[in-house]
């Protein structure tokens, strides 16, 4: 890990901010060698209560807070650690991009905890931006959940570098995930990600509590459209990340809703635990160099081989 000095721009002003310290990933090439404590904060973070954003350039450094982050202006948090309140209702969401405000919200060496079953991690509807590199997520229904409206000039409405997403948390009935993405075509790109879709005991606390690879969620990351309205998903990129866990670990086939288009799944590896398979994939999706993690019998009864085409 490197510490090096940023200074941020304000993409409405053009002005830069002081300098910003920030711990950065170096070396790290694939997902499989992400932990729980290569990435994420380091040091002592200041209490802070809730975040509410309000002018565009704001930037976060060093806090730990309570609560949540409500994103109504271009922001950034750098070393911050953000812990939802435990037994909240299903809107309050740890961080909410406030709908179709087109915001960006920038995430370096963070961590995201939500506490309560009831409710989502981070939350985006329609013309929101995400970039985070070197978080984690862990806890709530969901760890994100996305319907990406208009793409940036990135390419991309939402994008993960190095992350981690895990120990989802479950309600009797809950369909619960680390990625969802809800329809949109706005791009969602997972870059050296890990991926680790095991739900923790009911009652348990992610801030205490790690889920057991016994204990499977519902996906990894999960292509679904509403049940109305459908707003057809394209641009998915998903490479040289690792996944395990879930019903389908990897599912880009949404069972209803149309065929979501532009979708590479390239350099990936999975572990061995899963209900049905590892990946599912739409007719026409990218699939390249997909390959198991490990050597040994899948949840399924299937022997693999590290290496071997994940098919």
């Amino acid at each position: 890990m490197a510490t090096v000095t940023v200074r941020l721009r304000n993409r409405a002003s053009g002005a830069l901010s002081a300098p910003v310290s920030a711990q950065y990933q170096v070396g790290i090439n694939h997902g499989q060698q992400l932990t729980r404590t290569n990435v994420g904060p380091v040091g002592t973070l200041r209490p802070s209560g809730p975040v509410v954003t309000t002018r565009d350039g704001q930037v976060f450094e060093n806090l730990d807070i309570t609560g949540s982050l409500d994103v109504r202006h271009n922001v950034t948090l750098v070393n911050c650690q953000i812990v939802g309140d435990l037994d909240v209702g299903n809107a309050a969401y740890t961080i909410k991009h406030q709908r179709d405000l087109g915001r960006r919200l920038v995430l370096r060496n963070c961590r995201i905890v939500t506490r309560s079953p009831n409710t989502k991690g981070l939350v985006s509807w329609g013309n929101g931006q995400t970039d985070a590199t070197d978080t984690l997520f862990l806890g709530g229904t969901d760890n994100t959940y996305l319907k990406p409206g208009t793409a940036p000039s990135t390419g991309y409405a939402h994008t993960f570098t190095r992350c981690w997403f895990g120990d989802v948390q479950r309600t009797p009935g809950s369909h619960s995930d680390c990625v969802q993405v809800d329809g949109g075509a706005g791009g969602v790109l997972l870059d050296r990600c890990s991926i680790n879709s095991f739900s923790l005991a009911t009652g348990e606390d992610p801030t205490t509590a790690e889920a057991s690879v016994d204990s499977r969620a519902s996906g990894g990351l999960i292509l679904t459209y509403p049940s109305s309205n459908p707003d057809p998903i394209r641009r998915i990129r998903v490479v040289n990340s690792y996944f395990d866990g879930g019903n389908y670990t990897l599912d880009t086939a949404p069972p209803d809703g149309p065929n979501p288009t532009d979708v590479v799944l390239a350099g990936n590896t999975f572990g061995l635990h899963h209900t049905y398979g590892p990946l599912r994939t739409g007719p026409g999706q990218s699939r390249q160099d997909n390959n198991w993690a490990e050597s040994g019998v899948t949840t399924t009864g299937r022997r693999v081989v590290a290496g071997q085409p994940v098919d």
